[in-house]
């Protein structure tokens, strides 16, 4: 509330970047090793790698989307890559 009114849209930006990370980290086990972020003309997408399965952790960071996709005014599309299907 006390935010300068230009810093607003900054701390909100960020508010919806540090729930996905949240969200990559659902099972709080530190699984994802890391990851690319890459914007096309209508979507960003974002690609988690890990060794191990992280199904849960990318399920829970496309549930925390919704305030990134808002704020950025583009959906995202979150993938898991490198794990290989049991």
């Amino acid at each position: 509330r006390n935010l300068d009114s230009d810093d607003k849209p900054i701390v909100r930006r960020l508010a919806a970047i540090l729930r996905i990370a949240d969200g990559l980290d659902r099972t709080h086990t530190q699984l994802v090793e890391s990851i690319v972020l890459t914007r096309s003309a209508h979507r960003y997408t974002l690609i988690a790698r890990s060794s191990q399965d992280i199904s849960a952790d990318i399920l829970g960071a496309q549930r925390k989307a919704d305030v990134f996709e808002r704020e950025f005014e583009m959906p995202m599309e979150i993938i898991a890559s490198g794990h290989a299907a049991p």
